[in-house]
């Protein structure tokens, strides 16, 4: 889980978009140590559930909080958790976690 500021958003089509985040509370999930630091900027893609034709789904209630961050600005606070992959990317799986 992690909380960060927004420093850049960049709409790739009207559903994807790639984020520059500055990373401030990293917390790990369960005992395993975290590859995020606090203070590093990273580059995050949404990790969207797909529905069964292949497409994202807009039943999601997941993909709607996804869908939700397209909406912030530059300054301003995301809360989620973000997983890095095989590809070295990072990935946002969910957000708006209280």
């Amino acid at each position: 889980m992690i909380g960060a500021v927004l420093r850049s958003i960049d709409m790739v089509d009207s559903m994807r978009y790639v984020l520059t985040l500055e990373l401030r509370t990293v917390l790990p999930a369960g005992n395993a140590e975290s590859l995020a630091e606090s203070g590093q900027m990273v580059t995050v893609y949404p990790d969207y559930v797909t529905g069964p034709d292949g497409g994202i789904s807009l039943d999601s209630e997941r993909n709607k909080r996804l869908r939700e961050i397209r909406s912030i600005k530059p300054g301003e606070s995301v809360i989620g958790k973000i997983t890095l992959r095989q590809d070295g990317k990072w990935y946002l799986f969910d957000s708006g976690l209280e």
